[in-house]
């Protein structure tokens, strides 16, 4: 049968080509010792959620410290960063246990952070600076709790239903604290909110209209203690819940109500005190903290460290470790940002104050032929230490948080085609570092040491604080410099996350050809301005070069694709195989400028 006749128009679903979106490359991951030992990563936004999922500042811990001078060095540019803590094996979480009204363990606290679903382990001696007060509201004591009403009906003593003036406010599971002849409890089991009628156990005594009643439970209140042993109170949301020991009030129960509480995790520990009420804890007005919390045992070998698989489920674009600079640590971390398909940069972390002479046989340690998915920045620098002691206290740290800071600003104030290196993006946060030994390096020892595949900090009068150079510690001259291996990385993943979808399609050679057009005007926008976030027209992403005539290099010399059936077979075709190749001629960084001034004598 025919729906409707006549000539009309009507809308189609927009049908669109091919494109390619740039991915993100804020996304870091990093290693190291931190205050609290959170055993998941944990993603950090900011400098606020740094201090409160890290700890913040410790003695003989780096990572705090690390991280704060990458955010730093981001100058306002967004980043998340992942972090994976080191936890000892023998690291233990710290606990306390409260107990109900017949001295019998009804709730665990302990030690944790909530991050929305589960509450994640710290396993750290920062567990004991966590403390609590609990406000409970268990016997003959005022009225308070999360909900209070009168009875509505008179009730005999027995009664299983009970009349309230409302219900708006109750749950399943709740006790109820009835202030009638005597004080007497009952646990509603349902709830009719036509009527304001609960069903409840037994009342163990009469109830007449205009009882008050109130619902039973308590409040936990968090307190912090900090390095100088001074207690405050932290404000925090789940201070002013009502909490209750009943599994059916899901939304107020123990396990459940802390799942966002940044210190605490609380766990029923279902004492068999009976009645049901005398399972609840009484009130604890001074501060009590949670004991036993320690860090374990220091890491000391590249074992200890083997943390890298942690950050299989996460797309970070740059890796490294904050704390240690054993060389098993760097090789394993570089290695297996090379055995990722996205390949991550790795910043290797090099010991500070070194001669020239350490820092090369450093380097050559490292230095191999092929490509390189990491970089060496040699320099430790000084920075303010909140907790140290004396006047204007400072520690030395790694620079690897600033590199990766300072990359991630320059990719996006610059372009992907962008070094962290050079007047352009100085570092900041950084104190002068006299005593570096980096600052009395030449130009010559410059040169040396990047033919080992070094760059070096140095502090430069009227210029700041500059990394000079970012190259690789690669030999091979197609894999010099270290921004090319993140341009390769972003033409890589752009391409591949923008046509996820193209899975599953028929495998046509025209729709493979669109795609490679995609990633063709992908890379024009890159060559013109590099696209998307620097607009540097006059220094695009790709390199130029001379022809034999002399003209300059055009686009489809720096930047092709190739979907032809040299890389696309028909037997790869009638498998479901399609292979779109990309090169590019990725521009170098200016190393050496020389100027040559002579004279010029009229014969």
């Amino acid at each position: 049968m025919i729906d409707r006749v006549g000539v009309f128009g009507y809308n189609l679903p927009a049908r669109q080509n091919a494109v390619i979106q740039p991915a993100q490359f804020n996304i870091v991951g990093a290693i190291g010792r931190f205050a609290r030992g959170l055993t998941s990563v944990i993603p950090i936004n900011n400098t606020s959620e740094l201090v409160l999922k890290t700890g913040g500042p410790k003695v003989g811990y780096l990572g705090y410290y690390v991280l704060t001078s990458l955010f730093q060095n981001l100058q306002g540019q967004p980043a998340k960063i992942y972090v994976k803590p080191y936890v000892a094996s023998d690291a233990v979480q710290a606990t306390a246990t409260v107990v109900d009204q017949s001295s019998a363990a009804t709730l665990a606290i302990s030690a944790a952070y909530g991050d929305g679903t589960v509450s994640i382990v710290d396993k750290s001696f920062d567990g004991n600076l966590s403390g609590y007060t609990i406000n409970s509201n268990f016997g003959a004591g005022d009225l308070g709790g999360r909900f209070q009403t009168t009875v509505g009906t008179n009730a005999s003593l027995g009664a299983t239903s009970l009349v309230l003036s409302s219900v708006a406010g109750l749950r399943i599971g709740d006790i109820l604290k009835i202030r009638s002849t005597s004080l007497q409890y009952t646990k509603i089991s349902a709830i009719d909110a036509n009527t304001n009628t609960v069903t409840c156990t037994a009342l163990t005594a009469a109830t007449v209209a205009t009882d008050p009643v109130d619902t039973l439970g308590f409040q936990i209140t968090c307190y912090r203690k900090n390095s100088n042993g001074i207690v405050s109170k932290v404000s925090l949301p789940e201070n002013s819940i009502w909490l209750s020991l009943e599994p059916e009030n899901t939304e107020f129960y123990v396990n459940n109500a802390f799942k966002n509480h940044p210190y605490l995790s609380l766990t029923d520990s279902a004492s068999a005190s009976s009645p049901v009420q005398n399972t609840y804890p009484s009130s604890i007005t001074t501060p009590a903290f949670l004991a036993s919390g320690s860090d374990g045992t220091a890491p000391s070998s590249a074992s200890d460290w083997n943390l890298y698989s942690a950050f299989d489920i996460y797309p970070v674009r740059f890796l490294f470790n904050t704390d240690t600079t054993l060389s098993g640590v760097n090789i394993a971390g570089e290695a297996y940002c090379g055995n990722r398909l996205d390949t991550p940069q790795w910043l290797y972390n090099i010991p500070a104050q070194q001669s020239k002479a350490s820092y090369i046989a450093i380097g050559q340690s490292y230095q191999r032929s092929n490509q390189v998915n990491g970089e060496i920045v040699a320099g430790w620098r000084n920075v303010t230490d909140p907790i140290g002691v004396g006047s204007n206290p400072v520690l030395r740290i790694p620079n690897v948080g600033a590199i990766v800071g300072t990359w991630i600003r320059a990719f996006f104030t610059g372009g992907v085609h962008r070094s962290p290196a050079g007047d352009d993006f100085p570092l900041i946060g950084f104190l002068t570092t006299s005593d570096a030994t980096e600052n009395t390096f030449t130009e010559q020892d410059r040169a040396d040491l990047q033919n080992a595949g070094i760059n070096i900090i140095q502090d430069l009068p009227g210029r700041g604080t500059l990394n000079r150079s970012f190259i690789t510690p690669s030999t091979s001259a197609a894999y010099l410099f270290g921004k090319w291996n993140l341009l390769q990385n972003f033409i890589k993943i752009s391409a591949a996350e923008s046509n996820s979808a193209a899975e599953n399609r028929p495998n046509r050679i025209a729709a493979l050809k669109n795609i490679g057009n995609a990633i063709e005007d992908f890379g024009e926008r890159l060559y013109d301005a590099s696209y998307p976030f620097g607009i540097d027209p006059a220094n695009g992403a790709f390199g130029q070069f001379f022809n034999p005539d002399g003209t300059i290099s055009t686009f489809d010399q720096v930047f092709q694709v190739q979907v032809d059936q040299f890389n696309n077979p028909n037997s790869a075709i009638t498998n479901g195989e399609g292979s779109i190749y990309v090169f590019f001629y990725p521009s170098p960084d200016l190393r050496k400028l020389g100027i040559g001034v002579g004279f010029l004598i009229p014969v």
